[in-house]
């Protein structure tokens, strides 16, 4: 059935309406957001909300980026609401740090992880091919927890210089994130400050004393962001061709520009009189948490034979700085031999890559040097001490969850004053929604009753 769309001049002014209640409106709102911050941290709270393993997020450009990112926004609408006015979820965040919506991703997981575990021993003898399958799913899930509970910390920094470390997730996270100082951050960051500031340019960062700085530990078996540097194409394709020369010593300052402009990476020979620096931004995310994230390659003449790593990577999205604060990730700087650097191959590497970089290796003059550098393969996931802590902080939390929300612990007067206050800001929301509904349907009534 088509619809009859009115003249202008008959229909109802909505806006008017709406217009009619803007200081109501307002006090609402100012109530609701007043009831938020009275909470504390409910800020990073609500940041812990979304998955941070988007599906479909790297798919192509930002438009996916946007669409994987909006669909998560909506799909947190209930779990926010229910955590409101649920004592029991509010208990549970205090103790172990986890939000409602985390708490499911992760519950989840692990049974994935669990039913794994419980088939693999025996697809090892039965079926070799779902055995590899199995190990690198298993890797894939374990790294997903992982790093959810290392993003859910560290975006704690966004909002709090020094954010408190009394739940179980902040025990867990800080095995692995530190917030350091600039000096620090400096010597993994380029060595001086004129270098980390050509490093971070990149990031946005104008004023490098201002941001804050979160050191990540690099674990191989949780995702290594030197290894994604590393084993870049166009990386991989320079130290290649530093391996064909007889000797290090040989390659100057010129040559080595000339090699890194043929490969594709661009050169900075300002930041330091001895060094080169590349940047790249490695095709492989390693790290869930990170993402896209930014490789350093520096070159020093000093060392000809040694090359240095640096990683970073800007705590935003869409460019937007989530609470006011310019907060960077940054790993510690490695530094490799050149021949190492190209024979290390471990199992995180997709098949395919493996083996052409065998064959390239088969092709280098330094063949017989480099190959003794090949590495054996690694069994995949996490560490199993880290693995069995997220699983006792998963148990923990859906214990809370079971308990009694009358329980004297949960609803306590503060937390009946603090959730009341976000309340009356949600409930003054809606009976305003309502006044407006029936004040457009009256309207419509009397404009088109008959």
């Amino acid at each position: 059935m088509a619809i009859e769309i009115p003249d202008r001049e008959d229909r109802i002014d909505f806006p008017g309406i709406l217009d009619d209640y803007k200081e109501e409106l307002a006090t609402a709102a100012a109530i609701g957001t007043a009831g938020v911050y009275i909470t504390g941290d409910n800020r990073s709270r609500i940041a812990q909300y979304p998955y941070n393993f988007l599906k479909g997020f790297y798919a192509g450009g930002k438009g996916s980026q946007i669409g994987a990112f909006g669909k998560e926004v909506a799909a947190n609408a209930l779990p926010i609401m229910r955590d409101v006015i649920d004592p029991r979820t509010s208990y549970a965040y205090k103790k172990t740090g986890m939000s409602t919506r985390g708490y499911n991703e992760l519950l989840k997981l692990q049974n994935d992880i669990d039913n794994l575990r419980e088939n693999i021993d025996v697809e090892k003898v039965d079926d070799p091919v779902q055995y590899k399958k199995s190990r690198r799913l298993l890797a894939h899930k374990q790294r997903q927890q992982h790093y959810k509970l290392i993003n859910d910390y560290s975006n704690r920094f966004l909002f709090t210089n020094n954010p408190a470390a009394t739940d179980d997730i902040a025990r867990y996270a800080k095995q692995f994130v530190q917030p350091v100082d600039l000096k620090t951050a400096i010597a993994n960051s380029g060595n001086t400050k004129q270098a980390m500031e050509y490093v971070m340019e990149t990031q946005g960062i104008k004023d490098v004393t201002k941001a804050k700085y979160l050191m990540h530990k690099v674990s191989p078996k949780a995702g290594d962001v030197m290894r994604g540097i590393q084993f870049d194409r166009r990386v991989y394709n320079l130290f290649l061709k530093m391996n064909e020369h007889d000797s290090f010593d040989k390659i100057t300052k010129k040559k080595m520009i000339e090699m890194a402009k043929s490969v594709g990476l661009s050169v900075n020979d300002k930041a330091a009189s001895d060094k080169l620096f590349f940047k790249v931004s490695p095709n492989a995310k390693p790290n869930y948490d990170w993402g896209g994230y930014q490789g350093v390659i520096e070159w020093n003449r000093k060392k000809k034979g040694q090359v240095k790593f640096y990683a970073n990577d800007k705590r935003d999205l869409f460019g937007a700085k989530l609470g006011g604060k310019n907060v960077i990730n940054i790993a510690p700087s490695k530094e490799i031999s050149v021949p190492e650097i190209v024979g290390k191959i471990q199992e995180d590497l997709p098949k395919k890559r493996k083996i052409e970089i065998v064959k390239e290796i088969e092709r280098n003059p330094k063949a017989k040097a480099i190959k003794k550098f090949i590495a054996a393969d690694h069994s995949p996931g996490l560490n199993k001490g880290d693995s069995e802590q997220i699983a006792k902080i998963i148990k923990k939390h859906g214990k809370y969850l079971s308990y009694n929300p009358l329980n004297k612990k949960m609803m306590n007067p503060l937390w009946v004053i603090r959730h009341a206050s976000m309340g009356v800001g949600g409930l003054s929301i809606a009976a305003l929604m309502a006044l407006g509904i029936y004040g457009i349907s009256k309207a419509a009534y009397e404009k088109y009753k008959g």
